[in-house]
């Protein structure tokens, strides 16, 4: 930053003649002074810098710039921005006789001289002030402006104007303002202070994050507020790991009875035995339930917590390949919720209506009792909802993919309700074992993610924030942007690594003609600049299609897909298809034929 005071000197100026020469160098030389005729008027008028004899405007209003002012010439200014910040200014004034009272004010604009034009840059107002004979300095207190950019050919001019209220001069008095007497140098009791200057497109002496919180308050630009949520308050990777609810059996300070033995748990919550005949108890590291009689069904919900799009994870040891820990979601009462469980052989997705049990979508494991393994288990979206599972042995590495997938649109199921965990035994006084459960919400607000992706995708000149900015450097903007998290905690799909979420409010449609059946869950590609690339993938995820959806996309099709990107937008553009129907579920793969350059108005106004 270079700061910069002009000083009026005796000398005009070359690029406008009438006014007084403004120069950056001061040493205190003898002063004179420039007047300006009143005589007996009152109204507005302009104290000249430069100095006249015409007669005082005694206008209505404020007069517009009249070049009697001065001008900082030069190139000093050429491509440079004056920081938003303080202006301040001092001037010496008098009268030749009587005394004039009024407001004075000092305004500052942007002079363009190839049209003779004046852009207002603000002004600096003194109230119920009196001119006597006595030169006296009347000095403009610090007054915020905003920052202002010059180019080629664009200058800084001053003026100083006054409301005359009252006055006691006579005819033929005049205003003096008093400047160096100097050509070059200025003297510095008389000034004019800007905040300082750099170039157009640097950092100023204010740091980048209080450039971001400026431009919310003055411009009240979105995609900032939206950066900052995303950065500070509304941190994607922070929600999706916050648990909801767990106990990670690690806790004592345990009661006894059911289900006292496994209260508190270990997040200070209760849990509540649903049904069950048999036997809570804490081991110290694990919770069990043992059965009193065959073929028991055991159920405990955790907490006061109700949620739709969830997950949870638990750790679970049976004693006989014929038992079923497991994990229940949307738990709505003892004879309407999903459960994911583990059997000797299988891993199951079920469901309980109305006390009626039965199987949805089952995949081979095999599991040996008396060890350990993990379940994942996770609900999203409603109408159909969409259930995942998965399983593996303890101590080893989480999979990537799903043992089984399945949707249902069991009414009962459709909205936020409890979670909790499930056993069943066939003997008599067998164990079922849980510890380190825990359940985390399964729906990040997609439009955080949208955000900071596409935050992160556009080039500089794309995004209105950091045209507004101006100073903001395009490497420093993208090193505030940290990297999209992983999306192991987001739905997914065999085939695909990105994100998944239920579908926009935008209809897909194929060569131009809308799909019969529409997505239940999609994911989008990601955009660089203002261009999802050629060879681009995502995945659409149909549930049941009908046929002519399956016809239009089939396997090795190439078509002309209108789709959404992460901001809701729907783009068309030209696709190869891949897809797989697999027990109901049509999964659609897709892969960007050709490259497909968007609006750059239409992306970088999304958040406006």
């Amino acid at each position: 930053m270079t700061a910069l005071t002009v000083y009026p000197v005796n000398a005009a100026s070359t690029t406008l003649t009438s006014a007084e020469l403004l120069v950056s160098t001061s040493s205190g030389p003898p002063t004179g002074v420039d007047t300006t005729a009143i005589g007996t008027s009152t109204g507005w008028g302009e104290i000249s810098i430069f100095g006249t004899s015409s007669a005082w405007a005694a206008a209505g209003s404020a007069p517009n710039p009249t070049g009697l002012g001065g001008l900082f010439d030069g190139t000093t200014l050429n491509g440079q921005t004056i920081a938003s910040g303080n202006w301040s200014a001092s001037a010496t004034l008098s009268c030749s006789s009587g005394t004039i009272s009024g407001s004075i004010v000092c305004r500052f604009y942007k002079y363009t001289s190839s049209g003779g034009t004046y852009t207002s840059l603000g002004s600096i107002t003194l109230s119920s002030q009196t001119l006597t004979t006595t030169a006296t300095a009347f000095n403009f207190p610090a007054t915020s402006l905003a920052a202002a950019s010059f180019v080629s050919g664009t200058y800084l001019y001053v003026d100083l104007v006054m409301h005359v209220t009252s006055t006691t001069a006579p005819a033929g008095a005049t205003i003096a303002y008093t400047l160096s007497t100097s050509a070059t140098s200025g003297n510095p009791s008389y000034y004019f202070a800007t905040p300082g200057y750099s170039t157009t497109g640097t950092l100023t002496n204010r740091d980048l994050l209080t450039r971001i919180r400026l431009s919310i308050l003055q411009n009240r630009d979105l995609g900032v507020r939206m950066l900052l949520k995303a950065l500070v308050s509304r941190d994607l990777a922070a929600r999706i790991k916050t648990a909801i609810a767990q106990d990670t059996a690690a806790t004592g300070g345990r009661g006894s009875g059911n289900p006292g033995a496994w209260n508190p748990a270990s997040d200070g919550e209760s849990w509540t035995e649903r049904t069950g005949a048999g036997t809570m108890a804490f081991t110290g590291t694990e919770l069990t339930w043992t059965s009193s009689t065959v073929s028991a069904t055991f159920q405990a919900t955790l907490g006061t917590h109700t949620v739709q799009d969830c997950e949870g994870l638990c750790r679970v040891k049976m004693s006989a390949a014929s038992d079923n820990p497991g994990i229940m979601l949307r738990w709505s009462s003892a004879t309407n919720y999903y459960f994911a469980v583990l059997s000797g052989t299988q891993v199951l997705l079920r469901k309980d209506v109305a006390g009626s049990r039965s199987t949805i979508a089952s995949a081979s494991f095999t599991a040996s009792a008396g060890s350990f393994y993990w379940i994942r288990f996770r609900a999203v979206a409603i109408n159909p909802t969409v259930l995942f599972a998965r399983v593996w042995v303890d101590g080893s590495s989480e999979p990537t993919t799903w043992n089984v997938t399945a949707t249902d649109r069991t009414a009962a199921m459709q909205s936020a309700l409890s979670f909790g965990v499930t056993g069943f035994t066939n003997v008599a006084n067998n164990v079922v074992t849980f510890d380190s459960f825990v359940v985390t919400d399964a729906a990040p607000a997609r439009q955080d993610l949208a955000t900071r992706i596409l935050l992160q995708a556009q080039s500089p000149r794309d995004i209105a924030t950091r045209i507004l900015l101006q100073a903001a450097p395009p490497p420093v903007v993208l090193t505030l942007v940290p990297t999209p998290p992983a999306v192991q905690d987001i739905p997914a799909v065999s085939g695909t690594t990105l994100p998944i979420f239920p579908p926009f409010a935008g209809r897909y449609a194929v060569n131009g003609a809308i799909l019969a059946d529409q997505p239940i869950l999609t994911s989008a590609p990601f955009l660089q600049g203002i261009t999802v690339p050629a060879g681009s993938v995502f995945t659409l995820l149909f549930s049941n299609p009908s046929t002519p959806t399956q016809t239009a996309l089939a396997s090795g099709a190439s078509v002309s897909l209108t789709f959404a990107l992460f901001t809701g937008m729907m783009v068309t553009g030209q696709v190869q298809v891949v897809s797989t129907l697999t027990g109901g579920m049509f999964q659609v793969t897709c892969t960007m034929a050709a490259p497909l350059t968007l609006n750059q108005w239409v992306v970088a106004t999304q958040f406006l």
